[in-house]
């Protein structure tokens, strides 16, 4: 007697819960990105420095995030703070650094270098490759395992 024949079709064609996932991660990387562009493109550059350390408790310990300083085209002077932050700190006091703003809101304003603009978006892009990559692997595992079936 012939084992009944397995619909593989239907059971492959629904998306795991992998790919969807990995598209959400995608779809937010896309958006930061694109903020992040447009905030690049129209924002002017300063010359600041880092004032301070900020110190702040994480997961794995105490993490600095640089306090800074720099003056607008309007001539007057901001004090920001890093949303990024690290252990060991990435700056030291009095280190002088570029600062990008926009011009109509400096209080908008980044320091300007690769993880400070991009570092969310680039994790996010990692975190959709890793999760498509689990997605494949998953898909082939359930192939092989509904081509086993169907063969035993």
């Amino acid at each position: 007697m012939k084992p009944p024949k397995v619909n593989r079709s239907a059971k492959l064609s629904a998306p795991t819960p992998w790919f969807i996932a990995a598209w959400i991660a995608l779809a937010v990387a896309l958006v930061s990105g694109g903020f992040t562009a447009r905030f690049v493109s129209h924002s002017v550059v300063a010359k600041g420095m880092v004032t301070g350390l900020n110190e702040q408790n994480g997961e794995n310990g105490k993490m600095f995030a640089p306090e800074y300083t720099f003056t607008a085209q309007d001539g007057r002077t901001y004090n920001a703070v890093s949303t990024s932050s690290r252990n060991p700190p990435a700056y030291q006091v009095g280190q002088s650094i570029q600062v990008l703003y926009d011009p109509h809101y400096p209080e908008h304003n980044r320091i300007d270098s690769f993880w400070h603009l991009w570092g969310f978006t680039a994790a996010f892009l990692l975190v959709a490759a890793i999760l498509a990559v689990l997605g494949f692997a998953m898909r082939s595992a359930k192939r092989r395992n509904a081509q086993v079936t169907a063969i035993a």
